[in-house]
């Protein structure tokens, strides 16, 4: 599944920026099947609105702890979708951190008889630059 998205965030306050934005959704599949000599394939796509936050916490001078976390679909996409991020970044410099943590997504889409109903998790890791 690719996913792709766009944010737009306010700064309300040292620690907390709102976000609003929009989530670019594609799922692809093809099987072959050479023995009997078919195949078949297929893609969806669609677009979820969101709104959601960053909560960030300051833990001394090089390291910080985020929340990011966002809802969306409201039935214009999915049904329903939403995603959540726990992090923890190091500053190398200022402009430079490295990220590790855990992050889950949830999609509830259905088309025409096509549903996609899956929740993805697992741990990332990352190199943050800032320009």
């Amino acid at each position: 599944m690719g996913r792709r998205a766009l944010n737009v965030g306010y700064q309300l306050a040292p620690i907390f920026m709102s976000l609003v934005g929009a989530v670019y959704n594609q799922l692809g599949a093809s099987v072959d099947f050479q023995t009997i000599g078919r195949s078949r394939s297929g893609k969806v796509d669609w677009w979820d609105p969101i709104i959601g936050g960053i909560l960030t916490l300051p833990i001394g001078e090089h390291w910080n702890f985020q929340f990011h976390g966002n809802i969306g679909g409201f039935g214009v996409g999915s049904d329903f979708c939403w995603q959540a991020e726990l992090l923890f970044n190091w500053f190398l410099s200022p402009r430079t951190s490295l990220m590790m943590g855990y992050r889950a997504i949830s999609v509830d889409y259905d088309n025409d008889g096509f549903v996609y109903d899956v929740v993805t998790q697992g741990p990332q890791l990352g190199i943050t630059m800032r320009f």
